[in-house]
């Protein structure tokens, strides 16, 4: 928690809080005070208090299996899946990374964003799609779930045959 300006010098009628949260914090409710006091010159000490609720939220995401093979010219499917915590009220929206050329995806979903409004779980088809012409070897694929200012991101294998 950091006040801005702080120290607050006299006269001062508005302070700015900044609240971050750790990346291992617990999700959930919590109430958060703060009490301001100050002595005018001969009278006595003035004490003025407000509380807010402040909502840690998160979401995680899993990907299985974490290793497919696949022939050239075929495709393999992956489940997606991401757990919204404590009413997560942003947009996730989910993409993958370091297809070779000759590779595409899509999700089993209207799109690739989803709306997230409450405690609960979305699960995902991935299914990547190799042309004929792919060359044989293994690749990297990197899942990538963004959504309220988070990113969260997973590797995944794939061997072409």
């Amino acid at each position: 928690v950091t006040f801005t300006p702080n120290p607050l010098t006299t006269g001062t009628t508005k302070a700015t809080v900044n609240l971050a949260a750790r990346s291992d914090a617990a999700n959930g409710m919590f109430s958060l005070t703060v009490t301001a006091a100050y002595t005018p010159s001969g009278s006595p000490q003035v004490v003025r208090q407000t509380t807010a609720q402040i909502i840690v939220t998160d979401f995680d995401l899993q990907v299985s299996p974490s290793s497919r093979t696949v022939s050239a010219g075929a495709s393999v499917t992956y489940t997606v899946t991401l757990t919204i915590a404590q009413g997560f009220p942003d947009q996730v929206r989910v993409s993958v990374l370091g297809l070779p050329q000759g590779a595409s995806y899509d999700l089993a979903t209207s799109g690739t964003t989803l709306l997230i409004g409450g405690t609960g779980v979305t699960t995902l088809t991935l299914r990547v799609t190799i042309t004929a012409s792919l060359r044989s070897g293994n690749y990297a694929l990197m899942v990538i779930a963004t959504g309220g200012g988070l990113t969260h991101h997973l590797t995944i294998q794939l061997t072409v045959r």
